[in-house]
């Protein structure tokens, strides 16, 4: 891809930025009817793990040892691993 397509492109970019998990539906919804590329751009928590809902369990023991080695906010991606699982057993 030539610098100026590249160009063209990134000035018809829309960039939608979300906050809120409430707004993560319209930004999505709205990105076809964009004529152009989208860019929805999600914040989210960092303490969240990187894990699918269902997890299996080589999912889950890879995560595990990933963690362990260099996972730089270890304790707090921990709790908040126990509290979405209080709040699991709790429903």
């Amino acid at each position: 891809m030539s610098l100026i397509v590249s160009e063209a492109l990134i000035e018809r970019l829309a960039d939608w930025g979300v906050d809120r998990p409430a707004d993560v539906r319209g930004a999505v919804t709205r990105a076809p009817d964009h004529d152009g590329p989208v860019l929805v751009d999600v914040n989210v928590n960092p303490d969240e793990p990187p894990l699918p809902g269902k997890v299996e369990y080589q999912q889950a023991k890879k995560f595990a040892q990933a963690f362990l080695k260099g996972q730089p906010r270890k304790a707090t991606i921990a709790t908040t691993l126990f509290k979405d699982k209080i709040q699991q057993l709790k429903s």
